[in-house]
């Protein structure tokens, strides 16, 4: 089984987020509470749904969401395969119906058929489905604190062990157990004739390691030439720097002095064009006071002109009105007295001597009214000149102060201009004695860029020698590692004949007349396995003078300069080392008990340097190597850990979102 990529949609701290796993080493790092341990909780419910007391439905849906779903997409057994678990919330939060699609054939399936099928696909045998543990826990997968309750308690330790192994159905061993010799023997031919030149690949691992030796002195010689060379490139870069930065102020000098002396030739010109204004502003200044000495002897109150003639202009009005009223009677007693006959009233007019003179009388009033109006028009004519008059003889007085502020204000410029050119002067005069040294400057630059290409020259030369030496002691590991991985798999070939010898001798000899013991017997066997592969992770894991094995209960018994010490008196470090091989040696005892299991390609390790040392924490790459699997997947926030495996999957939390870096 190889996974290739989970998808959690509301799952605990993940709202959308889809991880690709490679294979190989795959690292899940991130500091303490991102959401690492969150992803294999998913991994677990999306292969075997939720389980009571163990992987709740609560403990998985995000606070606030109605909806939440794990997608897994993994390959086993030649197939690829995506299944898909649903959650909701209800009345409470419930499993719903999921889907398993195989080579592009989908299914939907309630949660107990897609937990069958997975057992169906993994190779797990199905007659412990429904027990508490399934075989995934102790196979792949193993969160650290069901370990430390199997290794702490013996009774549940017990218990969990003969599920594992099935103790039950060895009963149907004995009628099988003339052919499971035969088997067996021909299978210790087979790893007799492929064991047989062990000594022979010993001598010539041996021999590379030696090459590698000489290859590994070249290297850190290199090393100290290339450490050498780099310093004095960085001396010689600071020195580089150093006199840009000389050259980078002059030339900053430089653009100040064009600019002083560009701002001084403007200044100089303005001077001169303030200079010429003043000129021409001053004859301007003659030719108003020569305007102005024509209104001489004129010396009236415009405000009281303007009165004057508002006035006599209300006066004219009410004449005119009142001419017009006398014109009017005029006219109508004129023609009353032309008719005889009043035309209001219809009577004759008696006396036409007094109404003549009547008319005689109103006509003398409307001259006299057209002389007073006539009167009134040439004195406001008057009034009008002298209002023009005054209003020319103010603007040229208004002229005469513009011009003589303006020549005021140029003399304050031109005083100022004259300041400013002198202040540039000064400023100037400064800046040349700083240029002097621009070109020497700029020579010792070109010299050191010089002798700075020479040393980059001579790394580059190093770092080529490097990188031959690398590849040469790249290509010898390989063939080291290649020949390691050969030498170990024909020792355990060997170590499988002596077992497969021991195996069939105790079939021969026991198995029989101790039938009623089988179950004692196979635990025994267990219990060597177990014990000879929990010794030989710890021995990979633990360098100190300390031994463990593995006793009849499979309790760890650890000793310490002769004598036994409890568990729980181990330091941190020492407890996750005996913690962890036992969960490598029951993983590999499970692997070999049961045959028809897809998951031996696989194993996840959670927070396996818990309490390690940095000494320890060099082991786990030891432990890689050691375990040679297509894929295995460690979780830790251990930085040191990214250095030993393939691939590293970064996450973090942005708020209470866990996310993955890309």
């Amino acid at each position: 089984m190889l996974i290739k990529s989970i998808k959690l949609k509301n799952i605990r701290s993940y709202i959308d987020e889809k991880i690709d796993f490679p294979t190989g080493s795959v690292l899940l790092s991130g500091d303490v509470g991102s959401g690492k341990s969150t992803i294999l909780l998913a991994l677990d419910f999306a292969l075997f749904g939720t389980r009571r007391g163990e992987l709740d439905s609560d403990a998985l849906l995000r606070h606030g969401s109605n909806n939440g779903s794990v997608e897994l997409e993994f390959e086993t057994d030649g197939k690829d395969i995506v299944i898909r678990r649903v959650l909701k919330r209800k009345a409470s939060i419930l499993q719903d119906s999921g889907e398993i699609i195989i080579n592009n054939i989908r299914k939907e399936l309630s949660p107990n058929e897609l937990k069958a099928k997975i057992f169906e696909l993994l190779g797990y045998p199905q007659d412990i489905m429904k027990k508490n543990k399934p075989i995934f826990r102790f196979t792949v997968y193993t969160p650290q604190e069901e370990m430390k309750h199997i290794m702490l308690y013996p009774n549940d330790r017990i218990e969990i062990l003969r599920k594992i192994f099935g103790i039950d159905r060895y009963g149907t061993i004995r009628n099988n157990a003339k052919i499971f010799i035969t088997e067996i023997r021909s299978m210790k031919r087979e790893l007799e004739s492929y064991a047989r030149d062990l000594d022979e690949k010993i001598n010539e691992k041996q021999a590379k390691e030696t090459e590698k030796t000489d290859i590994s002195r070249k290297i850190e010689e290199e090393k100290k030439i290339l450490s050498a060379a780099e310093n004095r490139l960085i001396n010689k870069k600071s020195e580089l720097d150093a006199a840009r930065k000389d050259i980078e102020y002059l030339q900053k000098m430089r653009q100040e002095l064009v600019r002083k002396e560009s701002e001084m030739n403007s200044k100089e010109r303005r001077k001169e064009k303030i200079k010429d204004d003043i000129s021409s502003q001053k004859d301007k200044i003659g030719e108003n006071e020569k305007l102005l000495m024509q209104y001489e002897g004129i010396d009236f109150d415009i405000d009281t002109l303007k009165n004057k003639s508002v006035e006599l202009h209300s006066q004219r009005d009410e004449k005119i009105k009142a001419k017009a009223i006398l014109q009017n009677e005029v006219s109508r007693l004129g023609m009353i007295l032309e008719k005889g006959v009043c035309s209001f009233c219809g009577q004759d007019v008696r006396d036409k001597t007094t109404f003549s003179h009547n008319i005689n009388e109103k006509a003398e009033i409307e001259k006299s009214l057209s002389r007073s109006i006539q009167n009134i028009d040439e004195e406001l004519e008057a009034c009008r000149n002298n209002i023009i008059m005054l209003e020319k003889k103010e603007q040229i007085q208004k002229n005469l102060d513009y011009v003589l502020e303006l020549i005021r204000n140029s003399d304050d410029e031109f005083n100022e201009t004259e300041d400013e050119i002198a202040a540039l002067k000064s400023d100037i005069e400064l800046l040349k004695p700083k240029l002097e040294h621009f070109s020497e400057i700029d020579a010792r630059i070109k010299s050191i860029e010089n002798e700075y290409e020479k040393l980059r020259n001579e790394k580059s030369d190093i770092d080529k020698n490097m990188a031959r030496f690398e590849q040469q002691a790249k290509g010898i590991a390989e063939l080291i590692a290649m020949y390691e991985k050969e030498i170990e798999s024909k020792k355990r070939s060997r170590e499988k004949m002596q077992h497969y010898d021991e195996l069939v001798k105790w079939l021969d000899a026991y198995f029989s007349p101790l039938m009623e013991t089988i179950e004692k017997h196979v635990m025994f066997n267990i219990q060597q396995e177990f014990n000879r592969f929990f010794q030989d992770w710890f021995a990979i894991l633990m360098a100190e003078e300390m031994s463990v094995r593995i006793n009849e209960q499979f309790a760890p018994v650890i000793e310490q300069n002769g004598f036994e010490t409890d568990y729980n008196n181990l330091s941190g470090g020492e407890k996750t080392s005996i913690a962890l091989a036992y969960r490598l040696a029951l993983n590999k005892v499970i692997n070999i008990m049961i045959d028809s299991i897809k998951t031996k390609d696989l194993l996840i390790l959670d927070e396996p340097t818990d309490g390690f040392s940095m000494e320890q924490i060099d082991k786990i790459r030891d432990v890689l190597e050691q375990l040679n699997l297509k894929q295995v997947i460690l979780v830790s926030h251990e930085p040191k850990i990214d250095t030993f495996v393939n691939n590293v999957i970064k996450i973090y939390k942005d708020g209470h979102v866990s996310r993955i870096s890309k």
